[in-house]
């Protein structure tokens, strides 16, 4: 496999799983206040969700509270943090993949959430280009928050090319200029 001889001893380690070790070494302690003052929905959709028998990975559930509260995130329980978004149906049947986000997003903002921060890419993606809401509501991955909140680039070049563009909501809490 790429050119590599196949080596047992490999081990492959999860975003989510190398984010816990770090943080349950300390790793964030010094940026408690890099995200102060953003209410965060947590969307973990049907990846991170699945019933125990159906996964092999251990539960991640509750870590991005974990990690978004210690970074001075306001994370909020809502009823659609496990939801799924549909990515699977876009193409299909978008229909679908359209009501469901409207419900995650509206559910989110009925939470008054300032943003929602998404587990997976895929549905950053799906909740972002189906979300037509009046309200907005600006979508984050978690990598991107962490990003910001430990002040690793200004986020600027990267957050000018989301659909839903984040930087008024960054800049009227002062976390970006």
């Amino acid at each position: 496999m790429w050119g590599r001889a196949f080596d047992p001893d490999l081990q492959i380690t999860n975003f989510f799983e190398l984010i816990s070790e770090m943080a349950d070494n300390g790793a964030f302690k010094n940026h408690r206040t890099g995200l102060k003052g953003l209410r965060v929905a947590p969307y973990y959709g049907c990846m991170l969700s699945r019933p125990p028998i159906m996964r092999r990975e251990k539960n991640y559930y509750g870590l991005m509270e974990k990690l978004l509260s210690s970074l001075g995130a306001e994370t909020l329980q809502w009823n659609s943090a496990s939801r799924c978004c549909g990515t699977f149906l876009s193409a299909a049947r978008p229909d679908i993949a359209g009501r469901a986000i409207k419900n995650i997003i509206s559910e989110a903002e009925n939470a008054k959430a300032d943003c929602i921060v998404t587990a997976c890419a895929m549905c950053q993606m799906n909740l972002e280009i189906r979300g037509k809401l009046p309200g907005k509501t600006p979508i984050f991955h978690f990598s991107e928050v962490l990003s910001l909140s430990l002040g690793i680039g200004s986020g600027m070049g990267w957050f000018r090319r989301h659909l839903i563009d984040p930087r008024p909501l960054l800049r009227s809490k002062r976390l970006i200029s």
